[in-house]
Protein backbone atom coordinates (compact mmCIF):
# COMPACT_ATOMS: atom_id res chain seq x y z
CA UNK A 1 0.00 0.00 0.00
CA UNK A 2 0.90 3.56 -0.79
CA UNK A 3 1.50 4.18 3.85
CA UNK A 4 3.80 0.92 3.92
CA UNK A 5 5.82 2.21 1.03
CA UNK A 6 5.68 5.86 2.76
CA UNK A 7 6.91 4.16 6.37
CA UNK A 8 9.37 1.79 4.83
CA UNK A 9 11.37 4.84 3.39
CA UNK A 10 10.89 6.88 6.64
CA UNK A 11 12.06 4.20 8.11
CA UNK A 12 15.06 3.76 7.10
CA UNK A 13 16.42 6.92 9.06
CA UNK A 14 13.89 6.72 11.68
CA UNK A 15 12.96 3.69 13.91
CA UNK A 16 9.07 3.44 14.17
CA UNK A 17 7.39 1.64 16.89
CA UNK A 18 4.31 -0.01 16.17
CA UNK A 19 0.93 0.53 18.78
CA UNK A 20 -1.74 -1.98 18.42
CA UNK A 21 -4.48 -1.71 20.76
CA UNK A 22 -2.59 -0.43 23.68
CA UNK A 23 -3.58 -3.24 25.82
CA UNK A 24 0.09 -4.28 27.09
CA UNK A 25 0.59 -5.24 30.49
CA UNK A 26 4.25 -2.96 30.28
CA UNK A 27 4.98 0.23 29.55
CA UNK A 28 7.30 0.32 26.63
CA UNK A 29 9.42 3.62 25.85
CA UNK A 30 9.88 5.47 22.87
CA UNK A 31 13.51 6.35 22.44
CA UNK A 32 13.03 8.59 20.24
CA UNK A 33 10.87 6.26 17.89
CA UNK A 34 8.04 7.81 15.92
CA UNK A 35 4.91 5.72 16.82
CA UNK A 36 2.65 4.31 14.09
CA UNK A 37 -1.14 4.15 15.36
CA UNK A 38 -2.63 0.56 14.12
CA UNK A 39 -5.71 0.40 15.43
CA UNK A 40 -7.87 2.54 12.85
CA UNK A 41 -7.05 -0.07 10.09
CA UNK A 42 -5.53 -2.81 11.77
CA UNK A 43 -8.38 -5.09 13.93
CA UNK A 44 -9.30 -7.51 12.40
CA UNK A 45 -9.22 -11.54 13.20
CA UNK A 46 -7.80 -12.65 10.05
CA UNK A 47 -8.43 -16.66 10.50
CA UNK A 48 -9.02 -18.97 13.27
CA UNK A 49 -8.08 -22.53 13.21
CA UNK A 50 -10.20 -24.19 16.50
CA UNK A 51 -9.09 -27.61 16.05
CA UNK A 52 -5.01 -26.45 16.36
CA UNK A 53 -6.56 -23.74 18.71
CA UNK A 54 -4.71 -20.91 16.77
CA UNK A 55 -5.87 -17.60 15.61
CA UNK A 56 -4.18 -15.18 13.28
CA UNK A 57 -4.99 -11.56 14.29
CA UNK A 58 -3.93 -7.73 13.12
CA UNK A 59 -1.88 -6.32 15.46
CA UNK A 60 -5.24 -4.16 17.26
CA UNK A 61 -7.42 -6.63 17.58
CA UNK A 62 -9.67 -6.74 21.01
Amino acid sequence: SRISQRLSRFAASTPLLARGAGTSQCARSVNGAVVVECAKYLHRVVSVDAQARLAQVEPATR
